[in-house]
Parts: C-alpha cells; structure tokens; sequence
C-alpha cells in the first residue's frame, strides 16, 4: 500500500492510496498455498519509497531482489506512485474549483450520508 500526504493552501489537507499485490515477492509459490505470513512474501515495514521528489532506490532494489519478476513489480511501483500523484493533483484541482477550504464538511457529508442509507437498509 502507498499512502501520499496532500497539500492545499500550504497545509496537509488528506491523503490518496494506491493498494496492490506484487506479483511474485518472495514467498513459498505462486498461489494460494502459504500457511502463515510468512509464506506470503516480503515484509516491508512502513517507510519512505518517496522522500521530497526522490525515489527510494534501496527499497526498489529490495523488492526487485525478492521478486521471480523484477522488472515488473518495478513498473507497478512506478504506477502505484504515478496513481497517488494523480489523486494529489487532482483533489488539489477539486478544492480549487470548489473553493474548499477544508475536506472536513465534504467528509461529514459522506459519512452522514453513509449512515443514514445503512440505517434505511
């Protein structure tokens, strides 16, 4: 999972996140036959693939290192970047052309709405 920080107004205002599976990271095989965490791939603990513009080279070279297809879990992290940088553009660009200050009242719209359909199913 990448989570990117999103800033309007000089100020951190959200998030976007991108989740995917990579193909092929360490692990016992392909396919569903893991029987603990273990089986199921590398373990990366929560950090930094990009820092102030700047790919994370070592973390790249990690994931390529445990992986049967290098080249590609290297091209979806590239897309999994490129897709939260779309997000931040545009949520930016929404808050421009809506003049939003803020995503809390949009937030608290969602989620009364949210509430009230549960409550009506």
């Amino acid at each position: 999972m990448l989570v990117q920080p999103v800033f309007w107004a000089g100020r951190l205002d959200g998030f976007t996140s991108c989740t995917s599976h990579l193909v092929d990271v360490g692990g016992k095989c392909m396919g569903p036959d893991g029987s603990d965490v273990f089986d199921e791939g590398v373990r990366i603990p929560v950090c930094r693939l990009v820092d102030q513009g700047e790919v994370n080279t070592l973390l790249i070279d990690i994931v390529r290192a445990n992986s049967r297809h290098p080249t590609e879990n290297e091209g979806d992290l590239c897309a999994l970047i490129a897709c939260c940088e779309v997000g931040a553009r545009r949520l930016v660009a929404m808050m421009d052309k809506y003049d939003l200050a803020s995503l809390d009242p949009l937030a608290e719209h969602v989620i009364e709405s949210a509430r009230r359909a549960t409550l009506s199913a």
